[in-house]
């Protein structure tokens, strides 16, 4: 077997990785909390689709490879950025790690155009709702290092305002890593983006990066601490975010962090919890009346809709997710979003056994946001069943060549 090959699945890849260690499937089962060796069967012979990114995180740590060999793909996901093709996470961490912004003093801080760098946090986070990720890649390492020394080199309240602009620049920095399976630098960057938060003393702003923080706990797969932090900031935060007067941008932040526990809940297993939770977002959703993007957060009904729909995928409920979503409009969210329930629909039909179904909404996904599309793991991991439960037709083959998932 040759590991270069783009279409092994997840679970070839596993078993090549378990049978040259001389694991067993029941050394393996028991290293990640497992007893029956039948659902890690079903896994490597491609019956069982493997798609949660945190249980691969598992495999990958039991058999001491990295997430990246698992997934089969360049994971960081490389773009072609200004002519020239540059690793995504490598250039990232280069800017989350910078030392010389540790040294006061150390190299001159020139006094920043607050109102200039304002407006490129605000492009830089659409780039990322409208899914141009070469893009975001391409100005968020310099963004970083720029906020930052915008901090460095201001007092008073101008001070507050470029901690205000650094706190959502590492906030974006910790979403698009999640996005990448990079949890572990991901937390780092939301540690940080809370800490200017809490300097800045904005409830709102705090609820941002507090959710922020719960989907890197959910990308690390600690998902009943996801669930626990969301419910805990929402609670504490609540005086604030939901007082009578409250405007859209602070339900819109409390309301985000109910959906994001909700989710890292139903990936718990826990039912109960994550319908509260939905249930709370809801309420909210309801006392704002609109599809808004107050905090770039896309909150509103449509948005509660999306992760009620999530959440019964996660539960392993298909159907209703696919009864939820196939009458969802969500042609005015933002193209992050739309494409992401296009694939949570993909998902779906997947695990209803119509793979048709399913290549035709990454197909979808795929003419609205091409980079998202290709690069998703849900997405790819469906194509290269796809690839091997029967005689593919030429779209899919020519997907799956776009996903460079043929070999060369």
């Amino acid at each position: 077997m040759d590991v270069r090959d783009g279409t092994l699945t997840i679970g070839e890849r596993l078993r090549h990785v378990r049978q040259r260690r001389g694991m067993t499937q029941e050394a393996l089962c028991a290293l990640v909390g497992k007893g029956d060796t039948r659902w890690l069967r079903r896994i490597e012979t491609g019956e069982r689709p493997l798609n949660d990114i945190n249980t691969i995180r598992a495999f990958a740590r039991a058999l001491d490879v990295s997430l990246a060999y698992l997934l089969g793909e360049p994971f960081p996901a490389e773009w072609v950025v200004s002519g020239k093709r540059q690793d995504t996470i490598p250039a990232l961490r280069a800017a989350l790690t910078d030392w010389r912004g540790l040294i006061p003093g150390l190299t001159p801080e020139p006094a920043p155009d607050l109102s200039r760098l304002a407006t490129v946090v605000d492009a830089v986070w659409a780039d990322y709702q409208e899914s141009r990720y070469a893009r975001v890649h391409d100005r968020l390492p310099a963004l970083l290092r720029e906020t930052g020394s915008a901090v460095r080199a201001t007092s008073g309240p101008e001070r507050r305002d470029a901690k205000r602009l650094a706190a959502l620049t590492h906030q974006l920095a910790a979403v698009f890593l999640t996005k990448f399976g990079e949890g572990d630098l991901a937390w780092s960057a939301a540690c940080r983006g809370l800490d200017l938060a809490r300097d800045v003393d904005d409830s709102a702003l705090l609820g941002a990066l507090y959710r922020s923080a719960g989907h890197t706990l959910v990308a690390t797969g600690d998902f009943e601490g996801a669930a626990s932090l969301c419910e805990q900031a929402a609670t504490t935060l609540a005086p604030v975010l939901e007082r009578s007067d409250a405007d859209g941008h602070a339900l819109s932040m409390s309301g985000m962090l109910w959906l994001v526990g909700g989710l890292a809940a139903a990936k718990a297993g826990d039912r109960r919890s994550a319908e509260d939770f939905i249930g709370e977002a809801g309420r909210l959703a309801v006392r704002l009346g609109v599809d808004a993007n107050f905090g770039y957060s896309a909150f509103g009904p449509t948005n509660t809709a999306m992760h009620t729909i999530a959440v019964e995928a996660e539960l392993d409920n298909p159907q209703r997710a696919l009864v939820l979503g196939e009458r969802l409009d969500v042609t005015a969210m933002p193209v992050e979003r739309h494409v992401r329930h296009r694939l949570e629909l993909a998902r779906a039909r997947f695990a209803t056994g119509d793979l048709a179904g399913a290549i035709s909404e990454i197909r979808s996904a795929e003419q609205v946001a091409p980079e998202q599309a290709r690069a998703h793991r849900m997405g790819r991991e469906i194509i290269r069943h796809a690839l091997r439960a029967r005689v593919p037709g030429r779209e899919t083959l020519d997907l799956a060549a776009r996903m460079r998932l043929l070999p060369n």
